[in-house]
């Protein structure tokens, strides 16, 4: 019997995010923290703490060093996010946003992250390479590299997986995101700048966006969905063009609603794969099993794209790095706009 369909999320640079919300900032003087919260981070992370919620079968993978990479296992554990670290000598990086409440705008300083050795980087590869993958689970590169990890590492990792029939995902940047689109993922999740990056011109329309993901489709990738953040998300595989305008809302945090945004796409495509035969390889033999507790019916990528975005846009409503709460995402669903090109 084959197992339920797992998601890995691989976060090459994970953070804890530390989120201090007041109510103005100011410069000379002492300000005073209204509301304070620490969460693991890293695209992967976030990606894997929406799955673990919706009840998917996921693990997020990376690497974790030092008291910061403590207190990240620690939060997981306690929410029973799984996961299977690959240890690293130096300390994990920390992240710290200051959102003030008064102009509703946030301020994030990021460290740059540790280096890591090479011995360090065979030992995470060894492990990615020697899990128990099988056809039709998903992997998501997502995020930014430690300085010393070579920029084709997403691409040697698609390249690889592929091989034994796992669906790839991509979500990155700059040298590291180009390298890795040239072998060919199954999917790939960026955002406008992103996409702007990727094709060397800076792009504002969605018709723009539109010709330039039929161009990645053409060149072997299944689908392309770009996130445009207040404004939804788009879909483009080689037959079908969506876009998803959510409603409008009271932002409290935009951080992690991308990664909310992939992992509910993700999530409704462990579910509903069979109803879309051109972007899914011949069926397995075995009994399917439930996916997860949370019950939304799915009968096609609109009701997929609609989901993420319903998630994405759920977790705008959360302070900091706090994901999605299930009673926004039930009044959100219903009111997520749809157009097919």
């Amino acid at each position: 019997m084959k197992k339920r369909t797992t998601i890995y999320s691989l976060s090459l640079n994970p953070s804890l995010d530390k989120s201090i919300i007041i109510k103005q900032i100011l410069f000379d003087d002492i300000n005073r923290i209204d509301h304070f919260r620490e969460d693991p981070g890293g695209k992967g992370i976030n990606i894997s703490r929406v799955l673990s919620f919706l009840g998917a079968s996921t693990l997020a993978l990376g690497f974790s060093g030092g008291i910061t990479g403590k207190r990240i296992e620690e939060l997981l554990a306690k929410k029973r996010v799984p996961f299977s670290f690959t240890k690293i000598n130096k300390e994990t990086r920390l992240i710290l946003n200051i959102f003030e409440e008064q102009t509703k705008k946030t301020i994030r300083l990021n460290e740059r992250g540790p280096k890591a050795e090479k011995k360090e980087i065979k030992e995470l590869l060894s492990h990615i390479f020697s899990l128990p993958c099988q056809r039709n689970d998903y992997f998501v590169c997502s995020g930014s590299l430690l300085p010393g990890i070579p920029t084709n590492t997403y691409q040697k990792i698609i390249r690889r997986l592929k091989k034994i029939g796992v669906r790839m995902v991509l979500d990155s940047d700059e040298e590291a995101f180009s390298l890795g689109i040239q072998a060919s993922p199954f999917l790939i999740k960026p955002n406008l700048w992103e996409l702007s990056r990727l094709c060397k011109k800076k792009v504002k329309t969605i018709p723009e966006i539109i010709i330039l993901s039929k161009n990645l489709v053409k060149k072997g990738i299944r689908m392309v969905l770009t996130s445009l953040g207040e404004k939804g998300a788009i879909l483009v595989t080689a037959r079908e063009v969506f876009s998803a305008a959510p409603p409008q809302i009271k932002v409290k945090s935009t951080i992690g609603s991308g990664d909310a945004l992939l992992a509910g796409f993700l999530f409704s495509l462990t579910k509903e794969n069979k109803l879309h035969p051109h972007l899914s390889p011949p069926p397995l033999r075995g009994r399917n099993e439930e996916r997860g507790n949370f019950e939304i019916p799915y009968k096609n990528l609109e009701d997929a794209l609609r989901f993420g975005v319903t998630l994405g846009t759920a977790t705008c409503l959360q302070p900091g790095t706090a994901i999605c709460q299930k009673e926004d995402i039930a009044e959100i669903l219903t009111k997520v706009k749809i157009k097919k090109y």
